[in-house]
């Protein structure tokens, strides 16, 4: 077995130089040689990328080693939670440094040949790395790309939400903030009511709610490494933005009779074109969605990842077992429960008794209580 660690496949120039490509586009011809015994040494974050590479290559006849039985072949997975590896090349073991996440990685591997499935993976991917297995100069020859620094790639669905998560908090919060601004204005003139401060007080709080569940929701599908990076805390954030959207128009919007109500109405109705956006964005991001999910499938940790002092507060994060996910979405409905009475309540077309707003209020602490609750120890 010859070795992977050859001076023509050490890096030749610095990381920042290096031109990216998902594969080398050369049409080699595929080597079908002997089964190969290969290990894949990985986080236990990234087990549905580990997961895949497994089954692609025993598809094609290569077999599947133990941790500690000695293999021809190892795939290090390079992600923000794994940087290095036990395992060194020699002796007829060749070591595949794969990176699927951009992220500072041990200096040692930072002298090999990498495989790039950071824009996502395919059949077509597995297969070419089954055919050149037997064969690791070529595989690395054909396959491989020189070590990319910390220059970030993502697979195409995990763009998409991006732009999307961009696109939308960006327009949306200029609309509000312009609403706020106009309303303000008009208040300062004496041309709405005093007690319209209230209204612009929630509405300043629901775009502050609105900013951070943008936030939280880009820096978890960005990096990978927080509590929000994982399918179900990701839902209620995207419920949650879109809820806040029409939670933010029914604030704003005022039936009163002014002599601006015209001049409210239109200020009001800024609001409303952030509504539009939204649900354009989300229709925009369905074909990403439906023909890349198995990219962003793998994308998110598979296991549980800590959160920071506001996503253990909020519960942003993967619930662990089916009963603390039910106790999470219980917990989540009741906060947009409150939010959908306190919007209510300060509307001249409703009135919602301020006790009515206790109970969901009460429901909510109860619930996070038992979803922060240990288990008593056997």
């Amino acid at each position: 077995m010859a070795l992977l660690f050859t001076p023509a496949m050490q890096l030749r120039a610095r990381p920042e130089a290096a031109r990216i490509r998902s594969t080398n586009r050369n049409k080699a011809r595929p080597i079908e040689g002997k089964s190969v015994k290969f290990f894949i040494d990985y986080a236990p974050e990234d087990g549905r990328y580990a997961d895949d590479l497994r089954r692609g290559l025993e598809k094609y006849g290569h077999q599947y080693v133990e941790d500690g039985v000695k293999p021809e072949a190892v795939f290090v997975l390079l992600s923000a939670y794994k940087k290095n590896t036990s395992y060194v090349a020699g002796q007829g073991m060749s070591l595949f440094p794969v990176i699927i996440q951009a992220t500072e990685v041990d200096r040692s591997l930072g002298k090999l040949q990498w495989l790039d499935f950071r824009r996502g993976i395919s059949s077509a991917n597995f297969k070419k790395i089954a055919y050149l297995l037997p064969q690791p100069t070529e595989l690395v020859k054909v396959l491989a790309v020189p070590p990319t620094g910390r220059l970030e790639i993502f697979p195409s669905a995990v763009n998409a939400l991006q732009y999307f998560y961009l696109v939308t908090g960006i327009l949306s919060g200029g609309s509000l903030l312009t609403s706020l601004l106009s309303l303000a204005h008009l208040m300062f003139l004496g041309k709405l009511q005093a007690d319209y401060f209230i209204k612009l007080s929630i509405g300043a709080l629901q775009g502050v709610l609105l900013f951070g569940a943008v936030l939280y929701s880009l820096r978890g599908i960005r990096s990978r490494a927080s509590g929000a990076a994982s399918a179900y805390p990701l839902f209620a954030l995207f419920l949650f933005q879109g809820l806040l959207h029409l939670f933010i128009y029914g604030t704003l919007s005022d039936d009163a009779a002014t002599s601006v109500v015209t001049l409210a109405d239109v200020a009001v109705d800024t609001t409303l074109f952030s509504i539009l956006i939204f649900g354009a964005g989300f229709v925009s991001l369905l074909p990403f969605l439906l023909f890349g999910w198995k990219d962003l499938y793998r994308w998110l940790p598979r296991t549980f990842t800590k959160g920071d002092w506001l996503e253990n507060t909020f519960l942003l994060y993967s619930p662990d077992g089916f009963g603390k996910t039910i106790i999470h979405v219980l917990f989540h409905s009741t906060l947009f429960l409150v939010l959908f009475l306190i919007t209510i309540s300060n509307s001249n077309r409703t009135s919602v008794p301020s006790a009515t707003i206790v109970f969901p209020v009460v429901l909510a602490i109860f619930f996070h209580w038992l979803a922060r609750r240990r288990p008593k120890a056997a």
